[in-house]
């Protein structure tokens, strides 16, 4: 039996596949979205998105601020409960499993998709987001304390009251909080596995090889993106 191949989707690609009518999107470079209340019962575009196995040519941020769901990262479980992110890089394999009618009626979370090409435009400097053993690849979610969480949910309220009054000027805008918020976020992680770090086994090591060997394939990306 042939081996069937999933697709990796760009901003453009997500935006026609789901039919994104909700969240605020700038041209084809960044969505930004969330899910609260009655309307997870909706089915709305995200989730209908992320139920089933995918691959996507996008970063994306994730706040869980209510609510829980359980789901995979290249076939790896994971759980994201209330005052967690999720921190998505490009090429990954994602599939969400969604809870019953009542816990999704209670779920809020928001998110930001952004291209490869957005994020290069702003140098977001990799090498220093990603350091110190950090690495989506084996520790895609992590819960937040209450600081950390009060400053995630600020950061996407402020993104969205900026697509509620656009103006010239708006790209650089959600360009720049959307790499701070990154660099915020990258801190708030390691934080959170510094704490984990001081029970982990030496088998540990090999996280940090995995980690090791990520850095220097994304970090080629972009020296070959920026000539």
């Amino acid at each position: 039996m042939e081996e069937r191949k999933l697709t990796s989707l760009d901003i453009p690609g997500i935006i026609a596949h789901s039919r994104f009518a909700d969240e605020n999107i700038l041209g084809e470079e960044l969505i930004l979205g969330g899910v609260m209340g009655e309307d997870a019962l909706k089915n709305t575009a995200v989730l209908k998105l992320l139920r089933y196995p995918i691959r996507l040519d996008v970063y994306m941020i994730l706040f869980m601020a209510k609510g829980e769901l359980d789901m995979n990262m290249n076939l790896d479980s994971y759980h994201l409960g209330e005052n967690s992110i999720l921190i998505y890089t490009p090429g990954n394999i994602m599939q969400f499993f969604l809870p019953g009618n009542n816990e999704l009626a209670g779920m809020e979370f928001y998110f930001v998709m952004v291209s490869k090409e957005f994020i290069s435009d702003f140098r977001f400097d990799v090498g220093k987001a990603f350091k110190d053993g950090i690495s989506p690849l084996s520790s895609p979610c992590i819960t937040l304390d209450s600081e950390g969480a009060s400053l995630s949910n600020s950061f996407f309220q402020l993104g969205r009251t900026i697509f509620e009054h656009p103006w010239d000027g708006m790209r650089d805008a959600l360009g720049h909080l959307f790499s701070s918020y990154l660099y915020v976020a990258m801190d708030l992680w390691e934080k959170e596995l510094a704490k984990k770090r001081e029970v982990q086994s030496p088998s540990d090591a090999r996280v940090h090889k995995l980690f090791e060997d990520f850095i220097v394939l994304v970090m080629e990306y972009h020296t070959r993106e920026r000539g």
